[in-house]
């Protein structure tokens, strides 16, 4: 979802934001997954199909509409949607999507075929409704836990960053370290098999593609792509999993924004707060159930409240979200250091704090530009022919190929279609005077 539009482009009052403890290696020890080789079903009920097996479905929907204002589906994670040919400003025809795409997510579609685990189509089912679904391709596999032989090494690894964290240890190489191995068991099952062959011969590099045989390397392989896929999966369900409830109880206006393991809500009576309580006891069960007894496994997967609520009830004193990857926050930390931070994709976070005047006012739909100065942004220019540079006591500095560091703009603009979504949310809000409640 990332950002829920009616919440987009309006600073928000007394926001709460909640973050999933090692979401991904709560799931690898939690979350079940494909065991036994996929297989095609062709006679098959579908709603049965999924609480049963691991699933990889294409599916065919037609009259894709999502329930509420909330987006779930990529776009860029389509196999194909309908599109329309239209006239262009130009007057030379120009073919669009036949639908609504909110940032990037589809928020209906007249026809859309994608491919999807069960886990992933039981979402479906919460959060869009269809005139018709058509499954054109089934594999399924036999459903078991991760090996002993990866939890075992993953375990080893989150216990000491556990017991590092509580140390107040956060900040030290051996903590950043060790951090890194926890997450290495997700990600070494994901890492894509180089199948080019580098050269070099008679003094000149080059590559030959598909030099490497992909089923020889494949069989080599301990880690299976299907368990990291299993992985992000479970942990996408994990994350909606108090969101239905939440839906279904508040309504879709409470959510703000949400992505890989965090979730943004507007929680006035401290409803929410209790289905989130409700959440972590039955995760924490399902981690005694998987054998891990020992404290520093008490919080794993849980969702945690952020913020300092010894100074402050809510997580933050104002939020404001521009989509996806684009939001500002106002609130005290965990020190009880009260500040404005910024999480914009391309914008160092400290380059907030150069902002004139309110950065609230200044991160809006209509975009912003910041210069070098105040962006604090860099790029790197890359030259791949020899230079020298002669420097003013008469050494010369000669180098093959080399790097430029410089210091650019930033930039930050809609797309013209979610513009004008943000915008008429925002005179929706003004109309029913709840702008920044």
């Amino acid at each position: 979802m990332h950002s829920n539009i009616v919440n987009t482009g309006i600073t928000l009052k007394d926001v709460d934001g909640y973050d999933i403890t090692s979401s991904y290696p709560a799931q690898m020890n939690i979350g079940y997954y494909p065991m036994t080789p996929f297989k095609p079903l062709y006679d098959f009920d579908i709603d049965e199909v999924i609480d049963k097996y691991c699933c990889i479905i294409t599916a065919e929907f037609y009259g894709l509409k999502r329930k509420t204002s909330i987006s779930y589906e990529s776009l860029h994670k389509t196999i194909d949607i309908s599109k329309k040919t239209i006239i262009s400003v130009s007057g030379k025809p120009k073919e669009v999507i036949d639908g609504l795409i909110d940032n990037g997510r589809i928020a209906e579609a007249k026809y859309v075929k994608v491919c999807l685990t069960e886990l992933d189509y039981k979402i479906y089912k919460q959060l869009y409704t269809w005139d018709d679904c058509k499954i054109r391709c089934l594999y399924v596999s036999d459903r078991g836990r991760l090996p002993k032989f990866i939890l075992n090494v993953l375990n080893r690894h989150y216990k000491k960053k556990a017991a590092l964290k509580k140390a107040g240890l956060s900040e030290t190489v051996e903590y950043a370290i060790t951090k890194a191995l926890v997450n290495a068991a997700y990600g070494l099952m994901v890492t894509r098999l180089n199948l080019n062959k580098v050269v070099f011969k008679d003094g000149e590099w080059s590559i030959e593609e598909d030099a490497i045989d992909y089923d020889k390397e494949r069989k080599k392989q301990i880690l299976l792509p299907q368990w990291g896929i299993w992985v992000c999966a479970q942990a996408r369900f994990s994350l909606m999993m108090p969101m239905f409830e939440i839906i279904k109880k508040y309504g879709a206006s409470v959510i703000v924004y949400n992505d890989t393991d965090s979730n943004k809500v507007i929680d006035k009576d401290g409803g929410i707060a209790k289905i989130f309580e409700k959440y972590n006891k039955w995760v924490y069960k399902r981690v005694l159930a998987a054998g891990l007894t020992d404290e520093e496994f008490n919080d794993l997967g849980q969702y945690e409240h952020e913020g300092n609520m010894k100074k402050y009830k809510h997580t933050y004193t104002r939020f404001k979200t521009l989509g996806a990857k684009r939001y500002l926050s106002e609130g005290y930390d965990k020190k009880g250091v009260f500040g404005v931070h910024a999480t914009i994709s391309g914008l160092p976070k400290a380059a907030v704090h150069n902002i004139k005047g309110d950065p609230f006012e200044e991160f809006n739909e209509y975009g912003m530009t910041l210069s070098f100065e105040v962006s604090l942004k860099n790029t790197v220019s890359y030259i791949d022919h020899p230079t020298e540079y002669l420097f003013e006591d008469g050494a010369l500095m000669q180098e093959i190929t080399s790097a430029v560091i410089y210091p650019i703009t930033f930039s930050m603009n809609l797309d013209d279609v979610y513009k004008k979504m943000v915008q008429n949310t925002i005179e929706r809000m003004q109309k029913e005077k709840r702008y920044g409640d």
